[in-house]
């Protein structure tokens, strides 16, 4: 899914969408100390470059409808990196 989506593009794609609420949901599910996800609700996702030291990783954030955003890892289910209105951290 991460190959269909450009960096900073937001996932029109309504199945898309759709399966990457699912995965949010499932992630709350089996990772229960940490905050939401979802938080007051999904508006949209968009495919994000992370950036580390020396090195950058392509995922998606959701954005909730308070104007908050979260990543996620499906793979290890670290604990997101949670970002403001402004979209920074």
């Amino acid at each position: 899914m991460l190959a269909r989506h450009a960096d900073g593009a937001v996932v029109e794609d309504r199945s898309d969408h759709d399966d990457l609420v699912a995965l949010l949901e499932r992630y709350e599910e089996a990772i229960t100390d940490g905050s939401s996800k979802t938080g007051v609700g999904i508006d949209h996702f968009t495919r994000t470059r992370n950036n580390f030291n020396g090195y950058s990783t392509p995922s998606f954030w959701g954005h909730r409808t308070d104007g908050t955003a979260t990543g996620f890892s499906y793979i290890s289910g670290e604990s997101p990196r949670e970002l403001g209105a402004s979209g920074r951290a």
